[in-house]
C-alpha cells in the first residue's frame, strides 16, 4: 500500500481548558421542557453540572463529533477526506485529517470557486486533468484548510462557548508542536487532576444511594439537594455537543 502524500494530512490539535459555561448552557437548555422543576432548581442543576463535567469529558465528546461532522460536511463540498483520532491524553486531543480526492466537477459549483479554483479547471487540458484531480487540487485545498479551519475551530468554540486553544499544522510541523506542548501540559499543575468522565454517572450513583424519595402527588418536599441532582440526571440521555 503506497504511504500518504505528507502534503495532504493535517494535524488537528484542540487542547480544552474550561467547559463550565458551556456545560451550564446545554443542561439548561435541556431543563427548558421540565416544566415540574422550580427555576430555581434548574439554574442550580446547570450550575452543578457545568463544575462537576470534566474538560477531558468533553474533549472526547468533540473529537467524536469532529470526525463525524467535517467529513461530511466537507464530502457536500466535493471534497473526500479522512478524520481519525491520532491522539488523546487528558484534554489535549490531536485529529489527522488526510485529503483523499478531491471531485472537479463538484469544485467548480461549490464554495471552492470563491477561493479561485474553478478557473484551473476551466482552463487545462484533457492531458493535463488527471495530475490537477491527483495532485494539485488536493494539494491547493489542503492549503485553503490549514488557513481557514483554525478559524473555523475558534468560532466553533466561542459559539458553544467552550475555552479552547486550536492549532492546525502540516504533517512537517506537527511533531515538534506536538512533543512541546504535550510536555508542557504534562508538567502543568491541572495536568494530574483526575476528575469523573462523565458527571452523570456520578449522580446516577448518589440517587441510587439516596434514601429520600419525592413523591408530587402525595405532597412530601424533597431536598433541593435531591431535585438539582434529578433535574442535572434528565440531560444524560444525550449528553454531548454537536458542532
Amino acid at each position: 500500500m503506497a504511504a500518504d502524500d505528507p502534503d495532504k494530512i493535517l494535524y488537528l490539535n484542540l487542547i480544552i481548558h474550561d467547559v463550565t459555561e458551556a456545560v451550564k448552557a446545554r443542561v439548561s437548555k435541556k431543563l427548558e421542557r421540565a416544566v415540574m422543576i422550580p427555576n430555581a432548581v434548574k439554574a442550580q442543576a446547570a450550575t452543578r453540572a457545568g463544575h462537576m463535567t470534566s474538560p477531558k469529558y468533553v474533549a472526547q465528546a468533540l473529537a467524536q463529533s469532529l470526525c463525524k461532522k467535517i467529513p461530511e460536511n466537507m464530502q457536500k463540498q466535493g471534497v473526500t477526506v479522512e478524520l481519525e483520532e491520532a491522539f488523546r491524553e487528558h484534554t489535549f486531543v490531536v485529529l489527522q485529517l488526510k485529503i483523499k480526492h478531491v471531485n472537479p466537477l463538484t469544485i467548480m459549483t461549490s464554495a471552492w470557486t470563491e477561493y479561485g479554483l474553478s478557473w484551473i479547471l476551466e482552463s487545462i487540458g484533457p492531458s493535463n486533468r488527471r495530475f490537477v484531480e491527483d495532485c494539485y487540487l488536493p494539494n491547493m485545498v489542503t492549503s485553503l484548510l490549514a488557513a481557514t479551519v483554525p478559524k473555523m475551530l475558534a468560532e466553533k468554540m466561542s459559539d458553544k462557548k467552550i475555552d479552547a486553544e486550536t492549532k492546525v499544522l502540516r504533517a512537517a510541523e506537527q511533531a515538534l508542536y506536538f512533543y512541546e506542548k504535550l510536555n508542557e501540559l504534562r508538567s502543568s499543575d491541572h495536568w494530574d487532576q483526575r476528575f469523573t468522565l462523565n458527571p452523570i454517572k456520578t449522580i446516577y450513583k448518589r440517587m441510587s444511594s439516596s434514601s429520600t424519595t419525592c413523591s408530587i402527588t402525595s405532597g412530601t418536599a424533597q431536598p433541593e439537594e435531591d431535585e438539582s441532582l434529578a433535574a442535572t440526571s434528565a440531560c444524560s440521555s444525550s449528553w454531548s455537543f454537536p458542532l
